[in-house]
């Protein structure tokens, strides 16, 4: 028979590992393919030796063969139908029964079976019939289901449809025995040559449409379905050549049509056990990739989004430091304790555009201005005379003459009062407050005159100079170009400033309220953000705590969805099986009887290695069955090393490796299932042997500590890989080169059912070890 994929693997390396990992994989998959070319080399030699001596035989192993591969397509595509995503293989599972139904005919019915043998039309062409009807339903199955990829069908239409088509053609043949002759006197007929370049050219078409939908079917799958078509059309010619239904002819179309169906194989029923996802949830699988693509777009959107958030949060947090700062200064001016700094009044009033205003004002009434703080500070300053700015504002005995006179000046000042006074310098100066709320923040200035009406002594001003040291032509001159105004000018200017103090105050203290409300708007503001930003978090915690839970509801699901598939597949699959064991054991009754020689010797080897795989096959089925059936142990009182001992009498221990069993005395007796506790020791110690294919030393350890029994399987084998460890236990999860990953699962379900524990221990190229631990 041909090999399976030895290099099969249900758990991959992740990207990115190191180079020898890489190398390692690659050298693991030449090895893979050099085998499956090996193999299938030396299985299809088999096949061709054995048709050499016992053509019969040949044909029906080649044809059961064919019928249970398409059989096991349809157990998985039926018992998968209200999950599968994709039509193709839905359509093209139910189609294969039927495939399946004709080809059991064909092989009951080909010459020397003896079935048919009251059938007027029995001999070559009843077969031959068959055969192209067979192929004909074959080839359309091929093609129709590839124009319904993205159609929603319907599994009852495709059923009645093909029930249809195989009742007429069988009809045709059996019945109203209008089929056209297919194989007569002189060999094939034009019907059935014709018949099959039909055959070949509806399957090239398939494999155009094929090509052109291979974007809807995972690489592999697309390849190996590519494969198995191609060898179908070559099975189609050589069957155009033959004349006897024993000739070479014949045998190559038999032998290709055998690894034709292989590939079918590989593509639907190997793939849809170890790789379940890139078959039955193709569709689901592309959803995933495009979601995921549009993720890593939204996460490049989004760091762009967050990293231009972070610049506006840096910008918010300036203006918002900008904001508590002004908070203070309003907060000082609304405080009848807290003084205000020369930067705070700074802060409140404008004092840029206050000082350009006053230097146009000057312009037109040549009198000056200032602005000072509480403290004495010059904020705003215009048309302040020489003799201030040049002698008594620079000298500082004189300059203290000049703080102490407005302090003075200012002293006492209540809101809309004006106040005239002679400095401690000998000038006139007029004084008003200026108020925020009821807070006293500034004084307004103006002055730096004499009365035009009053005679200002001369002598005074020269005796300053000399007492402070100024020059005293320059100092003069300077009082000399101090303006004379009238009092009634100097009247008109007190009311004018008055009033200018006044409305320089409200707009200040508007401008504060003003202030404030915005502050404690966007305060509000950002405190609602904050809520929603939180509200956000909160709703999307949620949204990611759904997510969690659906998609281990939907994982939940799968894995029910792999069991129940799993006891059906295995029940749907082991009625074939054990037909061909029947078959097998009556071929071996039939080559006894042949006298010693080497083609005895060689046929009685290819039936040992066909029963081999039966027995494997059967293996698989036993654990696809395990997994899915509710387990309900029958507790007895099992002896441990009665049930070693008996489980390792039922597994074939090679002579390079080395056992030995070692068991405590007095041994307490378990209360557990007989046939499972042996099924789970004859699953471990297999594992154990196919860990160490090069030889090495098994052993079984019994022992009781605290109302416990131990049961330990070790092995010196290469050890279990670290990306496997955590889910050793699951299905379909497995680190052997040959296996589908449900044995582990099956012991634990086991081992659990009896109260049981199961462990293990694994170290890379020193081996592995199971523990089973009972309470006695």
């Amino acid at each position: 028979m041909i090999p399976k994929n030895v290099g099969s693997r249900t758990v991959n390396e992740k990207p990115g590992n190191a180079s020898p990992n890489v190398a390692g994989a690659k050298k693991s998959g030449y090895i893979r393919n050099a085998a499956i070319v090996i193999g299938t080399a030396i299985s299809l030699g088999a096949l061709y030796y054995l048709s050499r001596q016992n053509y019969l035989l040949f044909h029906s192993i080649v044809e059961i063969f064919s019928i249970v591969i398409a059989f096991a397509i349809f157990a998985i595509a039926w018992n998968n139908r209200h999950l599968i995503d994709n039509n193709y293989f839905i359509f093209i599972g139910i189609a294969f029964l039927f495939v399946a139904g004709l080809d059991v005919f064909h092989t009951l019915a080909y010459n020397g079976m003896g079935v048919f043998l009251n059938f007027t039309g029995s001999g070559p062409n009843l077969a031959t019939q068959l055969w192209i009807a067979t192929r004909y339903v074959l080839s359309f199955s091929f093609l129709i289901p590839l124009l319904f990829t993205q159609r929603k069908i319907k599994p009852s239409l495709i059923i009645v449809g093909y029930s249809a088509v195989s009742a007429v053609l069988l009809a045709s043949i059996f019945v109203w025995q209008n089929f056209p002759v297919a194989f007569g006197t002189n060999g094939l007929t034009a019907f059935k040559i014709g018949s099959e370049y039909a055959i070949a050219v509806t399957i090239l078409a398939a494999i155009g449409l094929l090509v052109k939908k291979r974007r809807e079917f995972s690489p592999d799958i697309y390849r190996l379905l590519l494969v198995a078509m191609a060898l179908a059309v070559a099975t189609e010619m050589a069957f155009t050549l033959y004349t006897d239904v024993y000739g070479i002819a014949n045998v190559v179309g038999h032998l290709l049509n055998v690894v034709s169906f292989y590939f079918i194989y590989r593509a639907l029923v190997e793939t849809s056990l170890t790789k379940p996802y890139n078959l039955l949830f193709r569709n689901l699988k592309q959803s995933e990739t495009r979601l995921a693509n549009h993720a890593q777009e939204l996460t490049y959107v989004n760091e762009k989004l967050e990293k231009e958030i972070a610049e506006r949060e840096a910008t918010e947090k300036a203006l918002r430091e900008s904001e508590e700062r002004l908070q203070l200064k309003l907060d000082s001016v609304l405080s009848p304790d807290v003084e205000l700094a020369e930067e705070d009044i700074a802060n409140i009033i404008d004092v840029s555009r206050l000082q350009a205003t006053m230097d146009h004002l000057f312009t037109v009434t040549k009198m000056g201005f200032a602005l000072v703080d509480l403290k004495g500070n010059v904020l705003v300053s215009t048309g302040w005379q020489e003799i201030c700015t040049k002698f008594h504002r620079i000298n500082p005995l004189t300059c203290k003459n000049c703080i102490e006179s407005d302090l003075e000046l200012t002293s006492g000042l209540e809101s809309g009062e004006i106040r005239l006074y002679k400095c401690k310098n000998s000038m006139w100066d007029v004084a008003t407050p200026l108020f925020i709320g009821d807070k006293r923040v500034a004084n307004v200035f103006f002055g730096q005159f004499f009365f035009s009406d009053e005679k200002v002594d001369r002598e005074i001003f020269a005796a300053q100079a000399k007492k402070y040291g100024f020059n005293k032509e320059e100092y003069l001159a300077a009082f000399d170009r101090v303006p004379r105004l009238t009092r009634e000018k100097i009247q008109d200017l007190m009311v004018f400033y008055s009033r200018m103090s006044e409305l320089i105050s409200k707009i200040s203290h508007s401008n504060l309220k003003l202030a404030k409300s915005l502050y404690n708007q966007k305060e509000l503001q950002g405190k609602l953000e904050e809520k929603a930003r939180e509200v956000e978090e909160y709703a999307s915690q949620m949204e990611q705590l759904a997510d969690e839970r659906a998609q281990k509801l939907k994982d939940a699901e799968r894995m029910v969805a792999i069991g129940q598939t799993a006891g059906m597949v295995g029940h749907d699959i082991r009625n074939p099986l054990q037909a061909i064991t029947s078959e097998l054991y009556l071929e071996k009754l039939e080559i006894a009887t042949l006298p010693e020689g080497k083609v005895k010797e060689n046929l009685t080897e290819s039936f040992c290695s066909i029963e081999e795989s039966l027995v494997y096959i059967n293996k698989i089925v036993a654990d696809l069955q395990d997994y899915a059936r509710p387990l309900k142990p029958k507790k007895e009182f099992v002896a441990a090393e009665n049930a070693i001992k008996d489980s390792l009498s039922m597994v074939t221990i090679p002579e390079n490796i080395q056992t030995s069993i070692s068991t405590q005395e007095n041994l307490p007796i378990l209360m557990v299932d007989s046939t499972m506790i042996k099924r789970v020791l004859v699953n471990l110690i297999q594992n154990a042997v196919q860990a160490m294919p090069k030889g090495g030393n098994l052993t079984i350890n019994a022992s009781s500590q605290k109302r416990q029994v131990t049961i330990e399987v070790e092995d010196t084998g290469e050890g279990i890989p670290m990306e496997v460890q955590g889910k050793l236990f699951m299905p379909l999860v497995t680190s052997k080169s040959k296996g589908q990953g449900f044995g582990l699962a099956v012991v634990k379900r086991m081992v659990e059912a009896m109260d049981g524990t199961v462990t293990f221990e694994t170290e890379q190229r020193k081996g592995t070890k199971f523990s089973l631990q009972f309470l006695t």
